[in-house]
């Protein structure tokens, strides 16, 4: 069976065994439209894997101007 997920992705190039035990270590959540993932500065030790959806990743510089750093999507 083919994975549901593009081959050149981190889910696509693990097998179906693999990506199934490491999709049950995880929680998965649902966020609203706009909502903030992680906020700049902040210190944790947690990943987040992007699988439906997409994100915008910005950066605030010095002098408060916001950058658009990337666009990711699950």
């Amino acid at each position: 069976m083919s994975s549901p997920y593009p081959a050149g992705s981190l889910l696509g190039r693990l097998s179906e065994r693999t990506r199934e035990e490491f999709l049950a270590v995880g929680v998965s959540e649902s966020r609203p439209p706009n909502a903030t993932l992680i906020k700049q500065g902040e210190l944790d030790s947690s990943a987040l894997l992007l699988l439906h959806g997409s994100v915008k990743v910005q950066a605030t510089d010095p002098a408060g101007e916001r950058a658009l750093l990337a666009i990711r999507v699950g």
